[in-house]
């Protein structure tokens, strides 16, 4: 695909998806119930940031400053709305230009593409101004937190380390789990398969597990080696019995902490909190449950 041709499609996406926005300027609420979710991703949003706010037991004046918080990003997200669909106003004849000239296999003309660059540039630059918004509004708001309210929380680092091990890892959060699925593999080698394997195989779930430029990489192909080693001369009957506990084992062997001492407000529900259009809303629904105390 030539790049003019990306550029139509970058241009139809960027320009004509606008996102759905709620109406009207966002204001710290009064305490009363809150409209009604308009569908299953609002309700689920909005039950989540019940659950934020109750964890954490926010007070009310944590929650008034957290509602601010999200008007700004609303403000923000608003912002982003407008300049897309604006832009997309200026410039609807020109990107319909470009990706007609490409769905007939033509070149589009330079005007047009020069056009839907300016596009496809100016929404962009809306968009990383928001996304810089909802990272500081999220940051904020973990910085409103208490110390011991921050001890229930993810920090944003080691947040992002999991998501980037997740993404290594196929999408399979758990790490134990992970080694699990590659053992299931490996325990079907032949003796002298394995010991020709075995070395690069641990090294390439290492590498997956911490990245390949990670400072403890080599520590952990060693780690990940002995376990490989030590589960390989099971008999079947006893990995099997072994199996349903054997990610814990192999996060504990690695020197993983276990799920059930993590802190029980992930990073993302920080940022749900502090950028979701049901953020009001929630908080609404708490400070009627308190006679409205939200101040």
């Amino acid at each position: 695909m030539g790049r003019w041709q990306g550029l139509a499609i970058a241009a139809a996406l960027a320009v004509a998806a606008l996102p759905a926005v709620g109406q009207g300027e966002a204001q710290t609420p009064a305490p009363q119930m809150p409209e009604t979710p308009g569908d299953a991703a609002d309700l689920y949003d909005e039950v989540r940031v019940l659950q934020t706010i109750r964890t954490l037991e926010l007070s009310s004046e944590q929650m008034a400053e957290l509602v601010e918080i999200n008007a700004r990003v609303i403000a923000q997200e608003r912002e982003l709305a407008g300049v897309r669909e604006a832009t997309w106003e200026q410039y609807e004849d020109e990107i319909e230009a470009v990706l007609s000239a490409w769905m007939q296999g033509r070149t589009p003309s330079t005007r047009a593409r020069n056009a839907a660059d300016r596009a496809v540039n100016r929404v962009n630059d809306a968009r990383s101004s928001f996304e810089r918004a909802r990272t500081a509004a999220a940051r904020e708001f973990y910085d409103s937190l208490s110390g011991g309210q921050r001890n229930l929380v993810e920090s944003p680092g080691v947040a992002e380390q999991r998501e980037a091990r997740t993404r290594r890892m196929g999408g399979i959060e758990s790490v134990g789990q992970y080694v699990l699925n590659e053992l299931d593999a490996i325990r079907d080698l032949m003796p002298d398969e394995f010991e020709m394997l075995a070395g690069a195989e641990a090294r390439r779930i290492a590498e997956t597990i911490v990245g390949s430029n990670a400072g403890n990489v080599e520590a952990m192909t060693d780690g990940v080696l002995d376990v490989m080693i030590d589960v390989y001369d099971w008999t079947p009957q006893r990995y099997q019995q072994q199996r349903p506990t054997l990610p814990e084992q192999i996060e504990e062997a690695l020197g993983f902490e276990p799920m059930a001492e993590r802190p029980p407000v992930r990073w993302s529900e920080v940022v749900r909190a502090a950028t979701s259009s049901r953020t009001a809303a929630a908080v609404r629904a708490i400070a009627a449950a308190r006679g409205g105390e939200v101040e």
